[in-house]
């Protein structure tokens, strides 16, 4: 068992479906900045198995004539009790990407297609950004959370924000390798800081 789909992590039992599969990881990386999607595995996470004659280099193709701007992404081939299965994992940062022509976030395990407001609130967002950061929309719910509340613990940030706990972790985490997030004091006592508000 691989786990369960998430905001960030989309199950394929094949690769019939380029389309839909490019679309959920593009919805991924436009929501939260980066997304995992598995061919050949089910929705309930067990593994199904893909034949020998599908390989990387098809999903590779899949993302050169699907996605807008290129997204790239690290195409590992998995095995769990003898059967194989594909691991894609994309991060973003020259977003908003588009598949096939249109823009998608992530709500929950969902691919929803943005309306004209939210892909103008992305295009903003990506604009305002400081030159050699790029925030997710993730990220930057996050940081918006924190500001004046630095006492916020990760469990009050996952239900406030609707990230699951281990999203705002690896969220955080993020936010930390960027320089805009840095955590003072002692883990239950401490505070987070948040070192440039000018990105939010």
């Amino acid at each position: 068992m691989i786990g369960q789909e998430s905001e960030t992590r989309e199950f394929r039992k094949g690769m019939g479906q380029p389309e839909k599969s490019i679309r959920s990881l593009t919805a991924m990386v436009n929501s939260h900045g980066y997304g995992e999607l598995y061919l050949g595995v089910e929705e309930d996470g067990s593994v199904r198995g893909l034949s020998p004659n599908k390989k990387s280099e098809t999903v590779e193709e899949w993302l050169k004539e699907l996605t807008d701007p290129l997204l790239k992404a690290e195409i590992r081939e998995e095995e769990e009790e003898g059967l194989r299965y594909l691991k894609v994992t994309a991060y973003g940062t020259e977003g908003p990407y588009a598949c096939d022509g249109r823009y998608y976030i992530r709500i929950g395990t969902a691919d929803v297609r943005c309306s004209t407001a939210e892909l103008r609130r992305l295009m903003t967002a990506e604009a305002k950004a400081p030159e050699g950061i790029r925030l997710s929309r993730s990220e930057r719910t996050v940081l918006e959370l924190l500001k004046g509340k630095e006492e916020a613990t990760q469990s009050e940030l996952a239900v406030k924000s609707g990230l699951s706990l281990s999203g705002v972790k690896k969220v955080m985490r993020h936010l930390q390798e960027k320089g805009l997030l840095q955590r003072q004091g002692a883990r239950k006592n401490g505070a987070w800081v948040v070192k440039d508000s000018s990105v939010i």
